[in-house]
C-alpha cells in the first residue's frame, strides 16, 4: 500500500483579547478608553467624556461613544448654517444619518 501525503495546517489565534466595545464597562479601566481614543481618532487630547453601555431587548447592540474636549475643525466649517447644527452618526467613518435633531 503507497502512502498519500497529507498537508494539514495549524492556525494560531494571535490577538487572543477581546475588542474594547465587545468587553464589559466594569472590566475597561479609563486609560485603555483614553489609549482606544487617541489611537482611533488620531487624537492628541484626552476625551472630556467617555460613555460605554450595551442594550438587550428586541434588538442587542453594544455602543461606545466618547466626546472630545475641543470641537475638531473639520465641524466648525458649516457651524452656523442650519444644516451644520444638527447631530450626525457616522458608521466606520461613513455618514449614515444627518437630519437628526438634538
Amino acid at each position: 500500500m503507497k502512502s498519500v501525503p497529507r498537508s494539514v495546517y495549524e492556525w494560531e489565534v494571535m490577538n487572543k483579547m477581546k475588542p474594547i466595545w465587545l468587553r464589559n464597562p466594569e472590566v475597561v479601566n479609563q486609560s485603555e478608553y483614553t489609549e482606544f481614543y487617541k489611537t482611533t481618532f488620531k487624537a492628541f487630547d484626552e476625551p472630556l467624556s467617555t460613555t460605554h453601555f450595551k442594550v438587550e431587548g428586541q434588538i442587542e447592540f453594544r455602543a461606545l461613544m466618547f466626546i472630545p474636549a475641543t470641537m475638531p475643525f473639520e465641524l466648525t466649517r458649516d457651524m452656523f448654517s442650519e444644516g451644520g447644527r444638527a447631530m450626525r452618526l457616522y458608521v466606520s467613518a461613513c455618514s449614515s444619518m444627518t437630519s437628526s435633531r438634538i
